[in-house]
């Protein structure tokens, strides 16, 4: 399956809707560190077909992405494409 340049680039505008996800789950899991329980949060996102076409491609991309919000450390929020 081809994408045309315009839905790729409707597609990239997009991408910050998902650190905005990323952000709120690990805004979400931090509140419970008032519980008295410390939680460390790290979100590694991917975006289809940007980083993947078939879903070997996609964990394999979201598995890097991972990597590099844990390298980043702690509360780190990768989007694939992002980058």
């Amino acid at each position: 399956m081809r994408f045309t340049s315009q839905f790729l680039d409707e597609l990239k505008a997009r991408l910050p809707v998902s650190e905005v996800v990323g952000r709120r789950v690990r805004d979400a899991l931090l509140k419970r560190e008032a519980a008295g329980k410390p939680i460390s949060v790290s979100v590694g996102a991917v975006v289809y077909p940007l980083d993947g076409a078939t879903s070997t491609e996609l964990l394999t991309a979201a598995a890097n992405a991972m990597a590099e919000a844990k390298r980043r450390g702690r509360g780190s929020i990768f989007v694939a494409s992002g980058s």
